[in-house]
């Protein structure tokens, strides 16, 4: 199950895109999935997106770390279904 290994990382700058989400959290291991979610009219960062890990383990090490990408601090956990809130 993909479950424990897909996190959604909350707090992202509005400047960094896919490829740095992906690339800072690279650090912690392989990524299966990597993506920043956008506004669809404007094509803005909505300043969170999801990761999935290739395994869990790495997954519970990006979890335990304290995260930070430009200047903000990162809030990483499990992505529950119940996270993807539709506005």
């Amino acid at each position: 199950m993909a479950t424990d290994r897909k996190l959604v990382v909350l707090g992202i700058p509005w400047d960094v895109d896919t490829d740095g989400l992906r690339e800072y959290m690279t650090k912690f291991g392989d990524l299966e999935d990597c993506i920043v979610m956008k506004d669809r009219s404007t094509g803005r960062s909505r300043g969170f997106g999801y990761v999935t890990f290739a395994s869990a383990e790495d997954a519970k090490t990006a979890m335990a770390a304290e995260n930070f990408l430009g200047n903000r601090m990162l809030e990483v956990k499990i992505a529950t279904p119940k996270v993807e809130l539709h506005h």
